[in-house]
This record gives C-alpha cells, sequence and structure tokens, in this order.
C-alpha cells in the first residue's frame, strides 16, 4: 500500500506474499512486512533523470534463529523517457541481508514500452550482490493491463542466470484508490 501525502512525499507498506515449487509440492511463504517511504530527488529535465529515494524496513522472519529481525534497504531510482511511450529506467541500492549479517547491493536497468494505452510491455536486468560471493544475475519481461484508471494486471517470467539455473513466474494485480477530503459542515 502507498499512500501520497504530497507530490513529493509518500508513504508506504509493503508484504511479500509467493510460492515456490520443489519436490513436487507447492509451498506458500509470506516474508516480511516493511514500512518506509518514498521521496522525488528530481523532476525529469533534458539529460537529468527524474529520481527518486526508496527506503524501508521490514520485519523478516529469519528461519534460523526463529525469531523476527529487522532489515534495512534502500535504493536510488532513476528514470529517462526516451520517448513518448519507451521508458529507461535504472536503481542502485542496497538491503541487509540477516542470514548472513551483510549488506547485499543490488541493481536494475530496465526498458519499458506502452504498446498502447492500456497494455505496456518490459524488460530487465538485475543483480544481487554481496561481497565475497559471486552475483546473482536474473533477466526477466513482462506486460502491464490497465483495466480503466485504477486497476492493473500484470504477468512477468524469468531466469537467473547462475547454476542451478531457475525459471520463476509472477503475477499481480494493483488497485488505486483515491482517498479525497471531505468538507466538514
Amino acid at each position: 500500500m502507498k499512500y501520497g501525502l504530497s507530490n513529493r512525499f509518500e508513504c508506504r507498506l509493503i508484504s511479500t506474499i509467493y510460492s515456490d515449487f520443489n519436490n513436487k509440492k507447492w509451498t506458500w511463504h509470506w516474508n516480511e512486512i516493511g514500512i518506509g517511504l518514498k521521496t522525488k530527488l528530481t523532476d525529469e529535465h533534458q539529460f537529468i533523470p527524474q529520481s527518486s529515494l526508496i527506503m524501508h524496513y521490514s520485519l523478516i522472519w529469519d528461519k534460523q534463529s526463529k525469531k523476527a529481525k529487522l532489515s534495512p534497504d534502500f535504493r536510488f531510482t532513476f528514470l529517462h523517457s526516451l520517448r513518448k511511450n519507451l521508458n529507461l529506467s535504472y536503481n542502485v541500492g542496497m538491503q541487509w541481508n540477516i542470514e548472513s549479517n551483510r549488506p547485499t547491493y543490488l541493481y536494475t536497468l530496465s526498458l519499458a514500452y506502452a504498446i498502447n494505452e492500456h497494455i505496456g510491455a518490459y524488460i530487465e536486468s538485475y543483480a544481487f550482490y554481496e561481497r565475497y560471493q559471486l552475483p546473482n544475475n536474473l533477466i526477466d519481461g513482462g506486460f502491464t493491463y490497465l483495466i480503466g484508471n485504477n486497476t492493473q494486471l500484470d504477468i512477468s517470467d524469468g531466469i537467473s542466470l547462475q547454476q542451478p539455473i531457475s525459471y520463476f513466474v509472477s503475477t499481480g494485480i494493483s488497485f488505486r484508490r483515491s482517498l479525497q477530503k471531505t468538507k466538514q459542515g
């Protein structure tokens, strides 16, 4: 959930629910709950990208210690409008790895294309890197479908480039709701 406080700030409440398929069995996980904010740093102007800072503190269940731990993360986001319907975006940041008790660095690089006013497509490369470890590089792509002005469906498919290679499919739905102030009489 995101709540805009102004045109430069929004509060965020996030959670991750996912499933995986191992040994011919589906397992569902509820991994974290986090609170944070996003602030716009710059508007896009000629060669200067639109930029923002996103920060969260997440409460994550540590399976080894069987305790909840706080995990901070942040990322700087950048967006260039290449054409009316084509965007290039990239992020750099860090998240705390509760298992190794070290920072994990990350990047994303994404190209998004608006096919029409309802359908969008994107391809993305991203990686996670922890000191003294090989980076975990991934590639994914997907489609978005805007239903009306306030509901969006998405589907993506991706692959991890490390051995053993793993594949993933993701789907989601997003809702936007306008909260308007009413006059008290």
